[in-house]
């Protein structure tokens, strides 16, 4: 589960979920997001590219998991805060072209505009269930990610 790209993807969805639900500075910390993440992207640190794939699973679950937060907990600040680590992380990941960073900048386009017409309408519990879905998914891709692969003992597609 080495796949960066679908870091990227998610990495854009998870905090796409969560900034739909802030009503005000939404669109720019999509904006900064996007911004981190092209910056991450024609800055890239070929040193930490085995090593990235950790810190964007926890971001993954973060972000995620910040939909959960009360309303009066989930605020701009955090949002932000968000917003520049998964942008940043998208950014760095290893691919080809700046691909992470187009495919990070699309999911979370797509996430934030659905969580924000569902969260126009009051209906909260649709993107709260993908953001958990999304939390679990994080956790079992950290932890196949941690996992050592011994030959013989574990299936190949652990590799």
């Amino acid at each position: 589960m080495r796949d960066t790209l679908l870091a990227a993807v998610l990495l854009g969805a998870s905090f796409g979920l969560t900034a739909g639900l802030v009503r005000v500075g939404a669109i720019v910390a999509c904006a900064l997001a996007v911004a981190a993440a092209v910056l991450a992207a024609l800055f890239r640190p070929t040193e930490l590219a085995d090593n990235i794939l950790v810190p964007a699973w926890i971001a993954v679950a973060l972000g995620a998991g910040a939909s959960w937060l009360p309303t009066h907990r989930r605020n701009q600040a955090l949002v932000l805060v968000l917003g520049c680590l998964s942008g940043g992380l998208a950014g760095a990941l290893p691919a080809t072209a700046g691909m992470s960073a187009a495919l990070f900048a699309s999911s979370l386009t797509l996430a934030a505009t659905a969580s924000a017409v569902l969260s126009a309408r009051g209906w909260h519990l649709p993107t709260r269930i993908a953001a958990s879905w999304l939390v679990a998914i994080a956790a079992l891709n950290l932890t196949l990610t941690l996992l050592p692969v011994t030959p013989g003992y574990l299936p190949d597609h652990l590799e």
